[in-house]
């Protein structure tokens, strides 16, 4: 991980990801709040990190690099801010930003209008390699819909043990059983 630059600051709580971050920690996500968002009935999570509005995410380290960030918004805020944060996070190294803020719309009801209260969710970054990163490799194959590194499509698992069959009958190991296997 990267020392943060002199003219750099930490948010809050920040050192202290940054301390766990360099013993090996692994956490499963890092919350990332305006401070303005938090109320008193907010029970904050480990690795969480706030940050005030009034200043740009810009001029925040944030540690998180090569891991996976949500932030974290109740109430409304602008679009500008959203890609500034979402900027900082992903220059400092963060692999998958998931971005949550309320989507208020109106809805008619038979007796009168409510406001419901919806969250909208944005992804940016690269979710693949987060998880391939974290988890070693994802084996898909045989899943419906499930992609093969060419880029095919994949409708069924491979016949192994049919090609094992094949081979131990090949007594004279001239490979005309396997070819004809091969050529199905």
């Amino acid at each position: 991980m990267r020392e943060p630059r002199p003219t750099q600051r930490f948010p809050r709580h920040g050192k202290d990801l940054y301390e766990a971050l360099r013993r090996d920690a692994e956490p499963t996500l890092i919350w990332v709040v305006p401070e303005e968002d938090q109320t008193g009935s907010t029970v904050l999570q480990d690795y969480t990190l706030l940050w005030s509005r009034f200043f740009d995410p810009m001029l925040f380290f944030w540690p998180v690099e090569y891991q996976h960030v949500v932030a974290l918004f109740w109430i409304e805020v602008d679009d500008k801010l959203v890609k500034r944060l979402v900027k900082a996070l992903l220059r400092d190294g963060a692999d998958w930003v998931t971005v949550s803020r309320p989507n208020n719309t109106r809805v008619r009801s038979y007796k009168d209008a409510v406001t419901a209260r919806t969250r909208h969710w944005e992804q940016y970054g690269d979710a693949q390699q987060f998880i391939t990163r974290r988890y070693g490799t994802v084996d898909t194959m045989g899943l419906p819909g499930a992609h093969s590194e060419s880029g095919r499509e994949r409708s069924q698992p491979a016949r192994t043990d049919l090609l094992a069959d094949r081979i131990r009958e090949d007594d004279d190991g001239d490979g005309a059983h396997l070819q004809s296997v091969q050529a199905r």
